[in-house]
């Protein structure tokens, strides 16, 4: 009798938080395209419903669907800029992000093709900022936090690899890109084009 009542509670189309659970609930069974559906029906009842946007985040982003995560992510913290785990989460989404366009665009960055290459280095460079920048938040938030502090060295071992992609010794001072304590410097147009750095 009382599950049967429950079950009416999640069957209620004007409940957002039944449906952010159930959502939750799929998402534990593997099922993250039914949890995005959820999500979407709690957010229909409730747009401002910051749990949900982060949970929508997170499914979309086992799905692969990185760019909507990171947008679910940054409406959460619209909503609620002092949660420490959507803080988290979003920084690790633009790792994600830096990390596929790396890899999409690793032949051009590998054939180093001159300001195509250094425009995608320069993309990456900025979402791993952003992503070291919320680690900072989060760790402001939530001092010694373990997810802001995994966030944090991820991040700067991602800054190193990107710095060992991008070097060269003749250099253009001018095209320069800042990494933190390293800079990225564009190689001098030579003929065919072409990037490098120190």
């Amino acid at each position: 009798e009382r599950s049967r009542g429950l079950g009416d509670v999640y069957k209620r189309q004007d409940y957002a938080e039944a449906h952010n659970n159930l959502g939750a609930t799929f998402r534990e069974l593997g099922q993250p395209d039914k949890s995005v559906a959820c999500y979407h029906k709690a957010l229909a009842i409730k747009a401002d419903y910051a749990e949900a946007h982060n949970n929508l985040g997170v499914a979309l982003q086992e799905l692969g669907r990185i760019e909507e995560a990171e947008q679910s992510y940054k409406r959460a913290l619209e909503i609620n800029p002092d949660s420490t785990e959507v803080v988290i989460n979003l920084g690790n989404v633009l790792l994600d992000i830096a990390y596929n366009l790396h890899r999409t665009d690793g032949q051009i960055l590998s054939s180093v093709n001159g300001d195509k290459s250094f425009a995608i280095l320069s993309k990456i460079s900025g979402l791993r900022d952003e992503a070291l920048a919320c680690s900072d938040q989060a760790l402001s938030l939530t001092p010694g936090s373990t997810g802001a502090l995994t966030l944090k060295t991820a991040g700067l071992l991602d800054l190193n690899r990107l710095c060992l992609l991008y070097t060269s010794d003749a250099a253009d001072e001018g095209l320069a890109l800042d990494l933190g304590a390293r800079r990225i410097i564009k190689k001098k147009n030579e003929g065919g084009g072409g990037g490098g750095g120190r």
